[in-house]
């Protein structure tokens, strides 16, 4: 994985459609001299243009947080104080650790960046406005009203009211509330079980702590803790659910193990899930999926604790969905008090209570699945079934028709999807003569 594409392919989703490019820092020209150049380079501010557009930026924090016409109140000198304990720019600062490279570091600042400008929400005023500029500007306006109060100064009283109104921890978790959705974006963009977790804290905003010296949100990719579990007397290595919480710790995934029909045990007796190397194999070739995606879906699915499974011999068959879409089924085992996720099956595969109808409806075979391309995820993503009635029909009667509509899954997949006829496939299925051995999915 890496931080500009996964197999070539830009992570588009979490730059919504209107967010626009990454922006470029503005560049600022001066009016030359034919005779002499300026000394100012392009793209370097002077210090009166730093300082007027730091004021503009107060300016426009002020009409948006309490209404225009309020910040010539301010003096001169409230003027200069404010700039002098004007908050940094939020951003996105990694720890050591497993450290991205060079560029990928670049890259998740910029999605960062990029994606907490177009971030907003809605003031007192009923106006909108943008998270960043209310957690430099915004905040620095609060909380110099609110401690200005020796100041001999003609407006204190209506400032520090008006500004009072944002001084309650509602609106103070507002904006940093939006900061922890774009990063818990960015996690299930990053994460993925077989390298590393991406790990984040809020506690560096100075919306949160105004002693803060950077204003900075902090992440860093931690290696998932893992150990090795005797399958068969081989030892398997299994990597341990988890994901990040908002404070930077690690959040783990425990479930009863009576909760997947091992009736044995007790409810209150829970056990940490793993997953094997396998399994996280067999998401990735059958669904094609960006991997924080389906693990981050596994891991909540895990803790809501309201599970369909099926017995399967040693192990269970639990159901995975994905947005309400049944995709298939996570095959678990419980060995030396762990919950072991060992493979996945598609919807469709063989081993699957749907893989079996499918078949006793069409006669198709695990090769034949695997030919028609109808055992993963891209091969329906590229048939296009919903347009045929009689295949409409027959994946249904299947308990397939979760897989007929994947408009809102498809856009996190990966690999380019091949388009093909879906009457010819239903002429092979309707097709076939009778079945000759059976056939279990590895």
């Amino acid at each position: 994985m890496t931080g500009s594409c996964v197999k070539g392919r830009r992570f588009g989703w979490i730059l919504a459609p209107g967010d626009g490019p990454v922006p470029v820092p503005f560049t600022a020209f001066t009016i030359m001299s034919k005779k002499k150049k300026s000394s100012i380079r392009p793209g370097v501010f002077s210090a009166a243009q730093i300082k007027n557009n730091a004021l503009a930026r107060f300016e426009r924090a002020c009409e948006l947080m309490i209404g225009p016409g309020h910040f010539h109140k301010f003096s001169d000198l409230c003027r200069a104080r404010l700039l002098a304990h004007r908050f940094p720019a939020v951003k996105l600062k990694f720890k050591p650790g497993i450290a991205p490279k060079r560029n990928s570091l670049k890259y998740y600042q910029e999605i960062f960046s990029s994606q907490l400008n177009s971030l907003t929400f809605t003031t007192i005023q009923e106006i909108e406005m943008p998270v960043s500029l209310y957690l430099r500007e915004g905040l620095g306006l609060l909380i110099y009203t609110g401690a200005m109060k020796q100041e001999s100064m003609p407006h204190i009283q209506v400032l520090e009211k008006l500004f009072g109104q944002y001084n309650t921890d509602e609106w103070l978790r507002k904006p940093v509330a939006e900061v922890v959705f774009l990063l818990h974006k960015m996690s299930i963009l990053l994460t993925d079980w077989s390298s590393s977790v991406f790990v984040y804290s809020v506690a560096g905003l100075a919306a949160l702590d105004s002693m803060a010296n950077d204003n900075s949100a902090v992440a860093e990719l931690i290696k998932p803790e893992s150990c090795n579990v005797k399958f068969d007397g081989i030892n398997r290595e299994v990597v341990r659910l988890c994901w990040s919480e908002t404070d930077g710790n690690i959040e783990y995934v425990k479930l009863s193990p009576i909760s997947i029909g091992y009736r044995s045990y007790k409810p209150e007796q829970l056990f940490d899930v793993y997953i094997q190397g396998h399994a996280l194999q067999r998401l990735e070739e059958r669904l094609g999926l960006i991997p924080g995606v389906v693990h981050h879906a596994i891991l909540e699915m895990l803790k809501r604790n309201e599970l369909t499974w099926f017995r399967q011999g040693p192990s269970v068959l639990v159901r995975f969905s994905l947005w309400e879409r049944k995709l298939g089924y996570l095959v678990c085992s419980l060995v030396e008090e762990k919950i072991v996720i060992r493979s996945f099956l598609f919807l469709t595969n063989d081993g699957t209570p749907e893989g079996k109808k499918l078949s006793e409806l069409t006669q198709l075979e695990r090769l034949d699945k695997k030919y028609l391309g109808i055992d993963s995820l891209s091969g329906f993503l590229g048939l296009k079934i919903q347009e045929d009635e009689g295949l409409v029909a027959l994946f249904t009667e299947a308990g397939c028709a979760d897989l007929l509509d994947l408009s809102e899954i498809q856009m996190y997949h990966l690999d380019e999807i091949r388009e093909r006829d879906p009457e010819k496939l239903l002429s092979y299925m309707m097709g076939l003569g009778s079945k000759t051995e059976e056939l279990v999915e590895g």
